[in-house]
């Protein structure tokens, strides 16, 4: 079974760089078939197994003073013309490189992951960057004060934003806030900014690197974008986004809402972030410019493992906001 990572890589080069499945199969080694399914489902889903350990690259290290140099001049050009992995395996080629295609694309990852700076840039091309971040605010369900924990989604160009709420953070509503941002966007944005979310970020390694959540690099194969994390302590780099969220929760929230569900504010969410992008001159441009959405939506649902009894039965626990549900299911073989 392939890595999450390679499936990204897969995926990049089939529907981004428009390479045949014969011609990735020849820079990665994997067979035909094997990646001819993954390419067919629309579900990309994260292997059940990952390498402990990390793989040298030997045969690449004569070429990465190279590697090196393309990248820091490609600092300075536009995004649209900068060097693609491919355009570096070519390059590498025609001065005798003889590794894989997979073995420079491990190395592409970690590499843009150090280089990732802190700062964000001064200027955004439409549709390029956005930022996400959780924020929280009070409202009346039923009559009860309650808390609802916000996602917000800003694309940095234009300034708008969309707001979803949910009962928690968990990774299911983290993921169903994405989807929904997307879908109201009709489209995906290049590049996305967060902070050290547990439910994207297993360890926060040494300088920007990260351990991701399997699930979340999912999501982000799914879409076809990439990502990078602030450092700790630093959710200043992402000052756009939680702007955005305190507009929201000034704008939206003042007075609290009274409403029956959390469907229902959602509702009204969405209707209050509606006007206000009307009145945003760039907002139209900057969705032109987002990436275009898969076929299918992605599937956010939560997996969990479960112990099976002798009576082939297991117990699953269902948590919504604050109030629990225990179910006892049978295994069907």
């Amino acid at each position: 079974m392939i890595k999450m990572a390679q499936l990204e890589d897969i995926r990049k080069m089939y529907f981004m760089e428009e390479l045949s499945i014969r011609e990735i199969s020849r820079r990665t080694g994997i067979h035909r078939d094997t990646i001819s399914k993954y390419l067919a489902t629309d579900e990309p889903m994260p292997p059940k197994y990952q390498l402990t350990q990390e793989r040298k690259h030997l045969v690449l290290g004569p070429y990465i003073p190279m590697i090196k140099q393309i990248l820091e001049e490609d600092k300075t050009r536009h995004r649209k013309q900068r060097h693609t992995g491919t355009k570096i395996f070519n390059v590498l080629k025609d001065i005798g490189y003889t590794g894989g295609y997979s073995t420079l694309t491990d190395y592409l990852r970690k590499e843009h992951r150090k280089q990732r700076e802190a700062f964000l840039p001064l200027e955004f091309d439409l549709g390029t960057y956005a930022e996400v971040d959780w924020t929280e605010a009070y409202f009346y369900l039923k009559g009860k004060e309650t808390l609802a924990h916000i996602f917000v989604m800003k694309l940095r160009d234009s300034g708008g934003f969309y707001v979803r709420a949910y009962p928690f953070e968990k990774q299911e509503a983290f993921f169903d806030g994405h989807i929904r941002c997307f879908e109201f966007m009709n489209g995906a944005p290049y590049k996305i900014t967060y902070d050290n979310l547990k439910t994207a970020v297993k360890k926060v390694l040494q300088g920007n690197n990260r351990e991701e959540q399997e699930q979340f690099i999912a999501l982000r194969t799914h879409y076809l974008y990439e990502s990078s994390f602030c450092r700790p302590a630093r959710g200043n780099e992402k000052g756009g986004v939680e702007n955005a969220g305190k507009e929201a929760v000034r704008k939206f929230f003042v007075p609290y809402p009274d409403v029956d569900s959390f469907e229902q504010l959602n509702e009204y969410l969405h209707l209050e972030c509606v006007k206000l992008l009307e009145q945003n001159p760039k907002w139209e441009a900057e969705k032109a410019a987002l990436r275009p959405l898969p076929k299918t939506r992605f599937n956010g649902a939560r997996y969990k493992e479960a112990k099976v009894n002798r009576y082939a039965q297991f117990a699953l626990k269902y948590e919504m906001g604050h109030s629990t549900m225990a179910m006892t299911s049978r295994y069907v073989n």
